[in-house]
């Protein structure tokens, strides 16, 4: 049955896609019937496209099989892009709804209410699935019962699979077609861009306190649906829905080392938000120019002079007044150092003071920034208070990772200053809070800090086993920064036993 009788007695036995195997084994021996020879090794890859796009299901491989007494493998795995033309032709003496796929989902279709079809086209515009705790935040802004969910898993239409609605790669691409053939998709398109700027909003608020670990959770899982709403948002002028979605995310690609998604997204959204009039647009624009101005070189172009960018950061900050919103706070004062440092000409950077009236984590986040700062002068006063300051801050609001960042710049300052033990400790605890936060490479620049200490302490077996795991984990994550700075710590450390030729050889 495709969908539960409900009748006393019933046992329900949910019968998914097929695996991987038996899909393999299942196309293979229909290919052979089809053309009278088996796949081919150089045909593997095609053959392992064709199943994973038509998701395992058997009439679907079934009927791309029975396609290859006219067409090359090859050729079908690229035909899939229009699979319900394609896949036609199904076996005389079958079901007519089993003669086709388009047949097959049409009488699933056929039997919906209004509400489970309105549902099934807007679930098509989420390629990542629902969040099942998001399925009654989805359902009220497309103007649906959030039963509607449930109702599709019991047909079959959607299926629920670690935490999430989903819909199989198939059925999505059949709702799409429905949606483009109902002439909604800009109605439903309006909805969803309308309903993920508000949850990107309340999650982005999450990054900057104790519950980061699970706003970070969210914005990992809705990855691909923010892109795709994206997308639509700046083809479709949803100007507003855009820079709201942009700046509220940018924390998120800040906290996770994602700078060419910053970058490459604030480049597009940029001159929407020069039309539009919010904080959320100010965000955008004051970000998008303080990364242009401040990249650098990258491996793809060279940034401009950032100079040119100095009259244009400090009216920006003029305009991002008294604001509730964290980020902006932050950006006055900080635009204002940048623009005179750029005026000047000079490389120094002077972070003013905190404003008492700032919220604590605008003013934990200056005071980090003022220790850096104070870290690469010299300064050592400057760095040991404004390192407490933001220490206290962070502890405050109970953001893991400003107080990660805060506890290394109080490393720095307890390492400076002869007090290693006290150093290691929170260099340590520096590093548990960044972990499953930020990339491998922050990891890698607490876990060097950490073998400076240890090799001053005299303890060079236990500098050796951090510099291991920290080799190991940068291969392991397969990031080219990572390993940047796992080999300078273990260059350091080969440097500090006096191994020198050890030393050029990870440097």
């Amino acid at each position: 049955s495709r969908e539960p009788l409900g009748v006393p007695g019933e046992a329900f036995v949910p019968l998914g896609p097929l695996a991987d195997a038996d899909a393999e084994r299942l196309f293979a021996d229909r290919v052979r019937a089809a053309r009278g020879h088996p796949l081919e090794a150089r045909e593997a890859d095609a053959a392992r496209r064709i199943r994973e796009r038509l998701d395992g299901l058997p009439l679907a491989l079934e009927l791309a099989a029975a396609k290859a007494r006219t067409l090359t493998i090859d050729e079908l795995a690229a035909g899939l892009d229009d699979r319900f033309a394609l896949l036609t032709g199904g076996v005389r003496t079958a079901l007519p709804r089993h003669q086709t796929l388009r047949a097959l989902i049409d009488w699933s279709w056929a039997l919906l209410d209004e509400h489970e079809r309105t549902l099934l086209q807007a679930a098509a515009l989420y390629p990542a699935g629902v969040a099942i705790g998001d399925a009654a935040e989805v359902a009220d802004a497309h103007a649906v019962p959030v039963g509607a969910f449930d109702a599709l898993v019991d047909k079959s239409l959607l299926h629920r699979s670690g935490g999430r609605y989903r819909a199989l790669e198939t059925i999505r691409e059949y709702g799409l077609e429905r949606l483009g053939e109902s002439g909604e998709v800009d109605a439903r398109r309006r909805e969803q861009a309308a309903r993920m700027a508000a949850a990107v909003e309340r999650e982005d608020r999450r990054l900057r306190g104790p519950e980061v670990h699970a706003a970070l959770r969210w914005f990992d899982e809705e990855d691909d649906n923010l892109a795709g709403v994206l997308r639509y948002a700046m083809s479709g002028g949803l100007d507003e829905w855009a820079v709201r979605i942009v700046a509220g995310t940018a924390w998120y690609w800040i906290i996770r080392d994602r700078n060419e998604d910053a970058v490459a997204w604030l480049e597009q959204v940029g001159p929407i938000a020069e039309r539009v009039e919010s904080d959320e647009a100010l965000i955008v624009r004051t970000i998008g120019l303080m990364v242009r101005g401040f990249s650098g070189m990258d491996e793809v172009r060279e940034a401009p002079d950032a100079r040119e960018f100095a009259p244009e950061l400090a009216r920006l900050s003029e305009l991002a007044v008294e604001s509730d919103n964290d980020i902006l706070q932050v950006m006055p004062p900080l635009m204002r150092a940048f623009a005179t440092a750029l005026e000047s000409g000079g490389d120094h950077v002077e972070v003013p003071a905190d404003d008492i009236r700032m919220s604590p984590w605008a003013r934990g986040m200056l005071a980090a920034l003022r220790a850096a700062f104070a870290h690469n002068r010299g300064r050592l006063d400057e760095l040991r208070e404004a390192s407490a300051l933001a220490v206290e801050l962070f502890e405050q609001v109970g953001d893991l990772w400003g107080l990660a960042l805060a506890r290394q710049m109080r490393s720095q300052w307890l390492a400076v200053t002869g007090r290693l033990e006290e150093a290691l400790v929170v260099a340590d605890q520096s590093t548990a809070d960044l972990r499953a936060i930020t990339s491998s490479w922050d990891l890698q620049q607490q876990q060097s800090l950490a073998v400076s200490v240890l090799i001053r302490l005299g303890r060079i077996e236990e500098a050796r086993e951090r510099v291991r795991r920290m080799l190991s984990d940068a291969e392991e994550a397969a990031s080219g920064r990572a390993m940047l700075f796992a080999h300078i710590g273990a260059a350091l450390l080969e440097f500090a036993l006096g191994d020198v030729r050890a030393a050029a050889d990870h440097l």
